[in-house]
């Protein structure tokens, strides 16, 4: 580990942070991922999702580049790898051995080992490296050449040793350097063991292919004995190149290709065909000697290129693909593995890029290979095709990937971004691999073949399907004719069936794996009915691959029809209902018959006829249970449960609900005739049902965004002829501001004569919420005073999901809730808890038939849409989603951290983020015991996110709690301060929900609202033990970017803010506030972009906060704005410190105290010492460690001793100690003694915030937030009253205190 002073003062727990580089590892079937996070490099063990190792390789630079090298195998069980890790101008070697045990389970358990070997300082920034090949080993030696900013290529050699536990030595050495330019990426490639090719792209927007070689002789590489060449300068983006690969070398009928894809600040992705480098007989300019009379085009002025150079720009080097859909710059671009046999007749490369825009985006690029080697057009044309958008970070910017080949084809991708999130995930088959699959497995295939597999996949008797002629042409054309009948309903059905209505009434069952092949045979131009293979065009082979749909009449040929009923010439189904798990469906016709479909058995039965036309039919399947509240003595024993079918009619305000039974013996069973009426409020339109069957309890949502609940009459039992009564009903107005799509019950309670019930519910308003309802059980009446309540716990829109939510589910198990929905043109499935995208497949939009299925742990779930006329269907399945390695937190600047301790005993801590991207986050702090002797990776993984909360249209700026009661504030631009209410929430975790916010005026619209202040204005109250907590109030105090401030009053009680008044400004833009109080008296502080800080004197009465009495000072502290503004108490009331920190680069400690003679609040005197130079930028953050509420029992009668941290732009957090004596010197001097006991680099860059996020006897943990968080923990520190003693080692700066007047 990297020594540093005061390591035992300032200890990082654990960080997330930007995540810069990343590289797999593979070890006897078991993956690593190597990540490098800020200074630090973990080790994830893919496999099982946990940190093994972590450990900090550099003092203060981040990684900024990972490569692997395998070394000699030490064992069976044991491997030892050479890993050169670097950043900015520093390379680090490591090895990291792996070796593997087996449990008593026979379980594969991989240990990690990591050793530290030579630090080395190169002479420029590194931008690449690459590992010689295993044959350019000398002397047990393995050799790597590094890529500089300015084209130079650096050797350096490896002498690994034998054992593990022996000491590496490594040597780095100058080789050449390419044309003189300024680079900002870089590729390098090993053509052979002495031959290195270069890309290199400039600032400039150019892009230099140079290759160096090498004598590999066993003596020591000089400059002098290695020459380079270049080869070609590419030209044609129109901004910086900030990414280029050059692809492995592809050999078609003995011609190499090679193919350089490079992105760049014009957005764009471009793919160039480029030579390899020359041979020995080719003329090739010698950059050394030529690179002095070359000039280049800079893009700023114009130039020619002449001497040899001219004749490289002469030869025939084209873009010959440009493809472009990222919205903001692209960051890289890299091809992913493949393999190509000679008899291949097309290529099919797939590439992968990402950017700023916080995605990764895979390509495909087309092309016939006999048009590029045989040159037979003058311009190679290439089609680049973008297959799919990777949307699984936040904020901006994926800054890393890493890619590992799978032994199917596939590609295990690992991202890394500005969230310090990592996300892995498999790439679907390339386009080559699907269309040889696909002629594999359908263009074999006989007619008589397709029958039979029919046949064998549907569980249909094989006499139900209709049988058909195969054996003359003339009939098989006649069926590949086309019905004019398109897709009107999909249902799905057990064991990955799916039930499909025509507009024209056909019923059609199908298996969905058969569907899904006939697409993919279609989509690849292999569909024929005969078996027949269809030749491809070179047209055919330019286009992209893309999902073709069916008509009915291919849908057909891998499906059967259900036979219509014998009383129905041609049916319309205008309703289509299904339930999986019991694998039936209820499908109901225009003029208000009810059918019921048993796909087991393909029996279709007529159940009832409504009177009325239907608007719509819900289902709900109540489970045979042997305790309801619902006595029914229809119910048979050997049914095995029922269904609610609800009808709604048109033009009408009664909805019906009827009870139909499923057993083994009849698979329907009416048990209702006279059908349960429910009277609907006015202008109630239910779009939603579902039933709690255990208390009885009817739940409707409506277009309107509102629910209601109806409760049926208990003890009372009913049967076919006596429906159940409609005892009351309870509105539940303006959840959501449109349809509600979706109800769920979460959970059921009954406290003593209190019923209660959570319901979740999905709106079209892109939002999700939970409504907790409460009633009395004893009441004769729903409408009683007090006999029920309901109240909003959780509201949230979707953070990255869909714009409209269809509906939601829990995984099966876990408490993971995902919603689905629609989100512009694409349908998206989300997971709220990972705060991850699932699936997302590309429809046109909501206004179309479609039918979505949820993935189970044993079976896939799919997507069928019908687009044009024709059907779709994608599968979803649980292994091809993409895995949280690193959950990560915002992926912009975060601005204000705030944490409260719930009270109750031993319950984890709750802390708040908020940051540039709009949202606040909520955290649940870890309760994983800490030990410092084990890596802190292991014992505690990054806090759990409990949530998003969205409802700033700006960046946050400040986030405060209130004392009690669990309500957040939070601030912005546009004058915006929301109050949130927190709640915890049984199978969900902590639930919020705006309340209220500041008054809307639109003279402030342009205003920032820069720190609020929360005080509790009834504080007499719990000081005599008096728990009044409907009776607390809140004065919150808001300061503003034009310099004024403005008071409001919260009430809990009624969730309203009042306005109070403005405190006109008085400097110029306000940047912190801070408050001390005791009893009725208080002292308001702020600070300015002009460096005052004034004082305000405050009082109160248990009702309403007064108006401030005065201004008492305004004194100029900083030259320039302060930046950080800590207000804390004294051991005399009338004594307060305030700690200063702005953009000077001054730490400011004031004492002021205060005379209170005479019921008048007046500065008696003022000491003031300022650090100059605290910090080597400005100080940003501030945050006591002390506890203030402890000070007079911990501190002794001579002085008041504190300790704070601070912190900057600098990324060094610094610890200091700060002696103020009890009593001011009225004469002489007043001494202060300030020590700095410590310091330590963070990762975390642009430093905003420091907040204390827990405390105990040993250590107090802190938060270092700015671009990701970081955990300190600092041990409680003894001897605080001597200077020396307790103290850590390292030198202690001792500084005295001036007074000014």
């Amino acid at each position: 580990m990297v020594g540093e002073g005061n390591i035992e003062c300032l200890r990082q727990e654990n960080q997330c942070v930007p995540v810069t580089a990343l590289a797999f590892i593979t070890h006897q079937g078991n993956t690593f991922l190597l990540s490098g996070e800020g200074s630090h490099l973990k080790i994830i063990d893919y496999n099982r999702k946990v940190v093994r190792a972590k450990e900090r390789l550099f003092r203060s630079q981040a990684i900024h580049g990972i490569i692997v090298q395998d070394s000699n195998q030490q064992s069976s069980t044991q491997w030892s790898h050479l890993v050169l890790v670097w950043g900015g101008c520093l390379i680090q070697v490591v090895r990291i051995n792996l070796s593997s045990t087996w449990n008593e389970s026979n379980e594969c358990i991989s240990c990690v080992g990591f050793k530290i070997e030579a630090k080395i300082t190169a002479p420029d920034w590194i931008l690449a490296a690459a590992f010689a090949p295993s044959q350019a080993s000398r002397e047990s030696g393995d050799r790597a050449v590094f890529v500089t900013a300015h084209n130079v290529l650096l050797l350096l050699e490896v002498r690994t040793p034998f054992s593990f536990l022996g000491h590496i030595d490594a040597r780095l050495h100058l080789l050449c350097s390419g044309p003189q330019s300024i680079l900002y990426s870089a590729h390098v490639l090993w053509q052979s063991a002495s031959t290195a090719l270069i890309a290199a792209g400039t600032v400039f927007g150019d892009i230099t292919i140079w290759s160096c070689h090498m004598d590999n002789d066993p003596k020591p590489v000089f400059q002098e004995k290695s020459r380079s060449s270049l080869h070609q300068l590419l030209s044609g983006h129109e901004g910086s190149v900030f990414g280029v690969q050059l692809s492995p070398e592809i050999y078609y009928k003995g011609s190499p290709l090679r193919f350089l894809a490079s992105c760049s600040d014009d957005r764009t992705i471009r793919i160039w065909l480029v030579s390899t480098a020359p041979s020995s007989n080719q003329a090739a300019i010698n950059t050394n000697s030529a690179s002095k009379d070359v000039q280049q085009d800079t893009g700023f002025r114009e130039t020619r290129a002449v001497s040899e150079l001219g004749r490289v720009l002469e030869r025939p080097t084209a873009c010959v693909a440009i493809g472009w859909a990222h919205i903001s710059r692209v960051w890289g671009v890299c091809f992913l593995p493949f393999t190509m046999s000679p008899e291949e007749e097309t290529l099919g490369l797939e590439i992968l890029s990402y950017g700023e825009d916080a995605t990764s985006r895979s390509w495909s690029l087309f092309c016939d290979i006999d048009s590029i080697v045989l040159q037979s057009q003058p311009q190679i044309e290439m089609k680049l095709h973008c297959n799919n958008t990777y949307s699984f970070h936040s904020g901006k910017s994926i800054w890393s990937v890493a890619i590992c080949s799978q032994a199917d084809g596939r590609s295990l991708i690992a991202t890394g971004g500005a969230d310090g999130r990592v996300i892995s995930f498999i790439t679907a088959y390339s386009s080559k691999a699907r269309n040889k699959h696909v002629r594999v497995q359908l263009t074999s295939l006989t007619e008589h073949d397709r029958s039979v597999l029919r046949s064998t996949n549907s569980p249909i008797p094989p006499q139900r399907i209709a049988p058909r002629k195969t054996q003359s042409n003339k009939l098989v054309q006649s069926a590949k004719r086309h019905v004019k009948d398109g897709f009107q309903h999909y249902a799905p059905l057990r064991d990955g069936f799916l039930l499909m209505i025509t507009c024209g009434g056909r019923m059609i069952v199908a298996k969905i794996s058969n569907i899904l092949s006939a697409q993919l045979s279609k989509s690849a131009g292999n569909m024929s009915i005969e078996g027949d293979s269809v030749a491809k065009t070179s047209q055919q082979v330019l286009d992209p691959i893309k999902t073709n749909g069916l008509n009915l009449t291919e849908v057909l040929e891998h499906a059967s029809t259900i036979d219509s009923p014998h009383d129905i010439v041609v049916p319309s189904y205008q309703l289509v209902k299904s339930n999986s798990e019991e694998n039936v469906a209820f499908l109901a016709t225009s003029d208000g018959v009810v059918y019921g479909f048993d796909a087991s058995t393909q029996d279709l039965e007529r159940l009832l006829r409504v009177n009325g036309k239907l608007a719509d039919m819900f289902l709900y399947y109540v489970p045979a249970a042997p305790e309801t509240a619902m006595p029914d003595s229809s119910i048979r024993s050997e049914d095995q449960g029922y269904f609610l079918i609800a009808v709604l009619f048109i033009d009408s305000s009664i909805s019906e609900i009827y009870r139909v039974a499923t057993g083994q013996a009849s698979k329907f069973r009416l048990l209702t005739l006279v059908p349960i009426r429910v009277q609907l409020p006015q202008h109630f339109v239910v779009t939603a049902f579902s039933f709690s069957e255990q208390h009885g309890v009817i739940i409707l949502g409506s277009r309107s965004g509102s629910c209601t609940l109806y409760t049926i009459q208990a003890d009372s039992t009913y049967g076919i002829d006596s429906p159940p009564i409609i005892e009351k009903y309870h509105a539940i107005n303006s959840i959501h501001d449109d349809t509600i799509t979706s109800i769920q019950l979460l959970q059921h309670e009954n406290a003593g004569q209190v019923e209660q019930i959570d319901i979740l519910t999905t709106s079209r308003d892109g939002s999700y919420a939970i409504t907790h309802f409460t009633q009395a059980i004893e009441t004769n009446s729903l409408f009683d005073v007090g006999a029920s309540t309901s109240s909003l716990l959780h509201k949230s829109f979707s953070s990255q999901g869909p714009d409209s939510l269809e509906g939601a589910y829990f995984r099966d198990g876990t408490d993971e809730l995902v919603t689905f929905g629609f989100s512009g043109t694409d349908f998206v499935v989300y997971s709220e808890s990972q705060l991850l995208e699932l699936f997302r497949v590309n429809c046109g939009n909501s206004n179309r038939s479609w039918m979505y299925s949820p993935p189970h742990s044993m079976r896939a779930g799919s997507f069928t849409f019908t687009r044009a006329g024709l059907t779709l269907t994608y599968e979803h399945t649980i292994d091809r989603e993409p895995i949280v390695l690193q959950a990560g937190c915002h992926g912009r600047d975060i601005k204000a951290v705030a944490a409260v301790s719930i009270d109750v005993a031993d319950s984890p801590v709750l802390y708040a983020t908020g940051a540039e991207d709009c949202r606040i986050r909520l955290f649940v702090r870890s309760t994983k015991t800490y030990n410092r002797d084990i890596p802190s990776a292991l014992i505690n993984s990054n806090d759990k996110c409990a949530g998003v909360l969205k409802a700033h249209t700006t960046g946050i700026q400040d986030l405060k709690w209130t004392s009690h009661d669990q309500y957040l504030l939070s601030s912005g631009g546009r004058n915006e301060c929301f109050v949130w209410r927190v709640r915890k929430i049984e199978r969900f975790g902590y639930g919020a929900v705006q309340v209220t916010s500041t008054p809307k005026d639109s003279s402030l619209e342009a205003l920032r609202i820069t720190s609020i202040i929360t005080v509790e204005i009834n504080a007499e109250n719990e000081a005599a033990g008096i728990k009044e907590e409907r009776k607390r109030k809140y004065c919150t105090i808001l300061s503003y970017s034009d310099g004024s401030i403005r008071a409001f009053i919260f009430d809990p009680k009624t969730d309203r803010m009042t306005y109070l008044f403005t405190v006109k400004p008085t400097h110029a833009c306000l940047t912190r506030a801070a408050f001390f109080g005791y009893g009725h008296r208080g002292y308001l502080t702020t600070s300015s972009t002009s460096g005052f800080v004034d004082i305000y004197d405050w009082k109160w009465t248990t009702e309403r906060l007064m108006l401030p009495q005065r201004l008492l000072s305004s004194t100029k502290l900083h030259q320039n704005a302060v930046k950080a503004l800590l207000q804390t108490h004294l051991s005399s009331p009338h004594r307060f410190l305030l700690v200063t920190g702005g953009d000077d680069n001054a730490l400011v400690f004031t004492v002021v105290q205060l005379d209170n003679r005479h019921g008048q609040t007046t500065p008696e005197d003022y000491v003031i010492f300022p650090a100059r130079s605290a910090h080597a930028a400005a100080i940003t953050a501030i945050v006591e460690l002390t506890d203030p509420k402890s000070r007079l029992d911990v501190f002794d009668a001579g002085k008041d001793n504190l300790v704070f941290l601070t912190s900057g732009p600098d990324q060094l957090v610094r610890i200091w100690r700060i002696e103020v004596p009890k009593v001011l010197e009225k004469s002489g001097r007043t001494i202060f003694h300030v020590d700095e006991i410590g310091n330590t680099y963070t990762s975390v860059a642009d430093v905003t915030c420091l907040e204390v996020i827990e405390r105990s006897f040993s250590h107090v943990t802190v938060i270092v937030a700015g671009v990701g968080l970081e955990y300190l923990r600092v041990p409680v520190l003894k001897g605080l009253t001597d200077n020396n003693e307790g103290l850590p080692r390292g030198a202690i700066s001792k500084r005295e205190g001036k007074e000014y007047g």
